[in-house]
């Protein structure tokens, strides 16, 4: 995810808006990167998962590996 101050979760949230079939999962903060879905305000739903495997893809979920 990057820097969670930083621009990274709010391109992420862009992306998998773009692209809802790309196969995807997200290393960071769940909190942070809810917070930047919620303000393109497109109803995308964060959701955490407890290992690296890739989820099979989920239009408006986006899998995150927390680590906070």
């Amino acid at each position: 995810m990057g820097d969670a101050a930083g621009i990274g979760p709010e391109i992420i949230a862009k992306l998998c808006l773009d692209r809802p079939d790309a196969p995807i999962l997200v290393i960071g903060d769940a909190g942070v990167l809810q917070r930047a879905a919620d303000a393109l305000g497109r109803g995308q739903r964060v959701t955490c998962v407890d290992s690296a495997r890739l989820p099979p893809p989920q239009t408006g979920v986006i899998p995150v590996l927390a680590v906070s």
